[in-house]
């Protein structure tokens, strides 16, 4: 034990925690972090979506269900998440809350499953009255939550832990997996029975394994949606198993509910839009081709989706959907080791490394690492929901140099955001030797992003030779400022601890922020002053004005803009802005400068990616313009369906024939289809590959 007065910052919580207890909770606290920064990234990647369900449908029961489920589930998060990490009055009042916000969490989730079945088997009482009883279940399992689970303060501290967590709470975990399970099967066998036709059961066997009908179901599972409802039924068994294991602690029990909930939670609410969009039918087959002999399944294009069905079937009550998630954490913490009644003046965890640093720099390192928690939990999503696209990147596509840039780009930024989350918060031997890695990511990663950004505007100006020079120089100078980073900032152990921090920051190492600034920003305006010039058409420059400002020309702009993808290039040039003026705010202290490009550096790069992705997936046209139509004097705006990019985004030469962005796809460039749907994670041929028009 040491004494108090020995140590700087004694109050910190994890001090009054025996050894193991105290890591475990550190890392539960980090799980749940990267799980509120990835759920309210998934937030963020579909506002485009929810805008669309909120005032371009009709807003019905299923479409309310859907959104309290989503408000639901970040709220049983966020609240929690407080629970761990923030100093609480009342702790016990804040697990009421969580566990109410679970039961609600998991009734609303299940609630879409429950409508996504009853749409499949919408004529049948038995099912409906079947899959009823289980949603009533699940939530009378959820019910012991907030009847059993109890906290307390950790010893002196405002800080809160779970101390009561009775057995009965697993009941949260067991019956949505029932629930979700029996829907999975019996959507499974509805997709089945109207895929395969045969004269019997044994017919329809002999089809089944004949290797073509495995094919075409496979197809139809996925095409109804099916592969993310056995994500979310795969995510509640792993739950299960993690509960049973004894060599885990509860509180790794817990924690791994955090992601389990958003997961499942995610996967229903995706298949949700995707109904509504029309990009799969609500009954779940009338979108399947029935197969006897081989037969070659290809998705048809569906223009408006079938509705989906509450109770009744009439089919003017539209919506959709499905799952729920897994039980709130079943945690049943273990005996505190009465840290409530610890003797002030010794601790039972005095090397963790938070107690030798002044109580404001531990708190803001401590923040630091949320932050980069939640970061790491957010990229980590956008790769997982982008899997299906990268697929089809490297296999549907050819792979040429953009491509490689592509994927390298989102490599290096996930190690120098992963090396970054492993520097703050695990210990190290070598203190600087990860600083160096760390700073060879940033280099690494800043240059493949604006590699994305030049091969983007040069595509753009892909005939002048004075903007490819100019751009090549600012990508030149994005290097060059990055390597300031391993040459100035170096690092040191806390105290006598292995864990580390910045110690040395010079201040020139801003330009890093600076020069990525001002070449992200360039291009952008160089592709705006493309789109400006070939959108509006007139005989000067003060004609060009009125036609700008007259309203139809502003309009037509604005849907041009959208439709060549520059809001996303315009929120990396924010972000930029963003970190630039933190980083010149006086009042914030050099930790809360650093913390803040991380998330900045995610967001940037998951921008510049999703621009390239559109590109190739012909959404958006390379050259930035033969998508647009020009307008004068008066025009409406209308976009027009384009089978293909018509140009292809070049590296160096500008022939034609110097293709890496060719396409197969149909697709209006209509933003109330594309709404980040494409990006919502699905295989890329199954969204892509049709025209699809959001229905009412």
């Amino acid at each position: 034990m040491a004494n108090i007065t020995e140590l700087l910052n004694p109050f910190t919580p994890l001090a009054f925690l025996p050894p193991d207890l105290a890591s475990q909770f550190e890392v539960s606290r980090y799980f749940i972090a990267a799980t509120l920064g990835a759920y309210m990234w998934d937030i963020g990647l579909n506002l485009g979506n929810d805008y669309a369900l909120l005032f371009k449908h009709r807003v019905g029961f299923p479409t309310i269900v859907y959104f309290l489920s989503k408000a639901f589930t970040l709220a049983f998060i966020l609240t929690f998440f407080i629970f761990a990490v923030a100093p609480v009055e009342n702790c016990n009042a804040l697990v009421l809350g969580f566990t109410i916000s679970a039961v609600l969490t998991q009734t609303s989730t299940a609630m879409l499953f429950f409508l996504r079945v009853t749409a499949v088997w919408h004529s049948n009482r038995i099912a409906y009255a079947v899959f009823s009883i289980l949603w009533l279940a699940v939530l009378g399992a959820g019910i012991v939550d907030p009847v059993g689970i109890r906290g307390i303060h950790i010893a002196s501290t405002k800080y809160c832990i779970d101390t009561v967590i009775p057995g009965s709470t697993e009941a949260t975990v067991i019956m949505p997996l029932i629930n979700d399970t029996a829907i999975f099967l019996a959507i499974t066998y509805r997709v089945l029975a109207h895929t395969i036709a045969g004269d019997s059961l044994m017919a329809r066997l002999r089809i089944f394994f004949g290797g073509h009908g495995l094919s075409a179901l496979s197809r139809a599972l996925l095409q109804s949606g099916q592969h993310f409802y056995l994500i979310a039924v795969a995510t509640n068994i792993i739950l299960l198993v993690v509960l049973k294991m004894p060599q885990l602690s509860p509180v790794y029990h817990a924690m791994l509910a955090f992601p389990g909930f958003a997961i499942v939670n995610a996967m229903a609410c995706l298949v949700f839009r995707r109904i509504k969009f029309g990009v799969m039918s609500s009954d779940g087959i009338s979108q399947l081709p029935t197969i006897n002999l081989p037969s070659d399944f290809h998705v048809a294009s569906n223009p408006r989706s079938l509705p989906l069905y509450f109770r009744r079937t009439d089919p003017t009550i539209s919506d959709l959907e499905r799952n729920t998630t897994s039980p709130l954490e079943v945690r049943v913490q273990k005996d505190i080791y009465g840290v409530e009644d610890a003797n002030i003046t010794e601790l039972p965890n005095p090397l963790t490394p938070l107690v030798f640093l002044p109580p404001t720099l531990a708190s803001q390192f401590e923040v630091s690492r949320y932050v980069l928690a939640a970061t790491l939990g957010a990229f980590i999503w956008d790769v997982g929901l982008n899997l299906g696209n990268d697929y089809a990147l490297l296999f549907k596509h050819r792979v040429g140099f953009p491509t490689i840039v592509y994927f390298i780009s989102r490599a290096f930024t996930l190690a120098y955001i992963f090396a970054s989350f492993t520097f703050a918060v695990a210990p190290v031997e070598n203190c600087n030797a990860l600083i160096l890695g760390i700073s060879f990511g940033v280099i690494l990663s800043q240059t493949s992003t604006a590699m994305l950004f030049f091969l983007r505007v040069t595509a753009v100006w892909h005939s002048n030779r004075i903007a490819y020079a100019v751009f090549s120089i600012l990508l030149i100078g994005v290097f060059a400022a990055g390597i300031t980073d391993p040459v100035g900032i170096r690092g040191a152990h806390i105290g006598p601890t292995k864990q580390c921090i910045d110690m040395v920051v010079p201040a020139y190492t801003e330009v890093t922020g600076i020069m990525p600034l001002i070449n992200d920003t360039a291009i952008f305006l160089a592709i705006n002053y493309r789109i400006l010039a070939h959108t509006i058409v007139a005989d000067s420059a003060m004609a060009r004005l009125r036609v700008f400002f007259g309203g139809t020309g502003l309009s037509t702009l604005s849907r041009a803009l959208l439709e060549s993808g520059q809001h996303f290039y315009l929120i990396a040039v924010a972000t930029h802005v963003t970190l630039l003026v933190v980083l010149k705010l006086p009042q914030l202290t050099p930790v809360y400068h650093a913390m803040l490009s991380f998330p900045g550096f995610a967001l940037i790069n998951a921008m510049a990616c999703l621009v390239f992705r559109r590109i190739k997936f012909g959404l958006i046209s390379s050259d930035g313009v033969s998508k647009i139509p020009t307008i004068g004097l008066c025009s409406d705006f209308h976009a027009t369906e384009n089978p293909r990019a018509l140009l292809p985004l070049h590296y160096r030469r500008t022939e034609p024939t110097a293709t890496e962005f060719s396409s197969d796809t149909t697709s209006p460039l209509d933003i109330r289809v594309q709404i980040d749907r494409f990006e919502d994670g699905a295989d890329t041929n199954q969204e892509i590959s049709k025209p699809v028009t959001i229905s009412a």
